[in-house]
């Protein structure tokens, strides 16, 4: 009887090597296991990979990996490792080895898509999880602020002035833009453009935004002024008065015509006379022609 129970054994050991040998070929692999007392009962217990993997992006293009314990561990001293690939290209590598705990911070060298695989280990044999699939984002928001539709100017804006801001991102998108003017106004949207009418006044700008992870930009800020009102006319005076250009200086008082005869200028005494006519002219005397 003792004879045939240790060929039982044997076989049934035999049969578990045979099992942890071919287990990673498929999704697990098996290792024997044998009850406490070295009874009569000998079993095969499967190595499982992580299970809920999830991954969540943060700034600097960082990404936070979590997941739940392998099964394998409550059994069994477990390991585990993540494996990283440029997305859809499956050439996987190991970013990170022998982790006990079931969170993991991964940067990766630069923004774009990421495959990553959790793998469950004991000792030689492993179970992969499903890949992942996360963005890394480092880039905040490219922000732009356009007066009345164009370049904001650095003098001042004769009537009022529509100050708008707007804000790209090509990775993770844009999730706030903030403006701020300076005195009273704030406007925040969630990546919206935002746009203000300012009228006569001197205002400072401020903006910035920021992307889905955290990423921000700004705050920038420049000066805008305003002065759209016509001056006052003094009293008295109407505004087409004050439209029209000064009257000419005039030298000398101008005498009154006879019938028939040419309208003359009287020079004061206190102008002087140069010392001889221009070419072509007649001699200077006390009247001269009006010209």
């Amino acid at each position: 009887m003792i004879r045939i129970y240790k060929r039982l054994l044997l076989a049934a050991t035999f049969a578990g090597w045979l099992f942890a040998f071919l287990g990673p070929l498929g999704t697990y692999a098996l290792f024997t296991a044998h009850t406490a007392d070295g009874g009569s009962s000998v079993g095969t217990l499967a190595v499982q990979p992580p299970t809920a993997v999830t991954t969540a992006a943060q700034a600097a293009g960082a990404l936070t990996l979590t997941w739940t314990a392998s099964t394998t561990a409550a059994i069994r001293p477990v390991t585990y490792e993540i494996d990283r690939s440029p997305s859809g290209a499956g050439t996987w590598a190991a970013v990170f080895t022998g982790l006990s705990a079931t969170s993991q911070v991964d940067t990766p060298p630069a923004d774009g898509s990421y495959d990553y695989r959790l793998v469950t280990v004991v000792g030689n044999f492993s179970a992969p999880a499903a890949p992942v699939t996360a963005l890394s984002d480092r880039t905040p928001p490219t922000l732009t602020t356009l007066c009345n539709g164009g370049a904001c100017g650095a003098g001042w804006y004769r009537a009022a002035v529509t100050v708008a801001t707007s804000a790209t991102d090509a990775g993770s998108g844009v999730a706030s833009i903030t403006q701020t003017i300076t005195p009273g106004i704030t406007r925040t949207s969630t990546g919206a453009p935002i746009s203000v009418v300012l009228g006569d006044g001197i205002y400072t700008v401020s903006y910035g935004g920021a992307d889905q992870v955290g990423n921000a930009s700004g705050p920038f800020s420049k000066s805008d002024r305003v002065d759209g009102t016509h001056p006052s006319s003094p009293a008295g005076r109407s505004a087409t008065w004050m439209a029209r250009p000064p009257p000419r200086p005039r030298i000398g008082s101008r005498r009154a015509a006879s019938s028939g005869s040419t309208p003359r200028w009287r020079m004061p005494s206190a102008v002087s006379l140069p010392s001889r006519p221009l070419t072509g002219s007649r001699a200077w005397g006390p009247w001269a022609p009006c010209r």
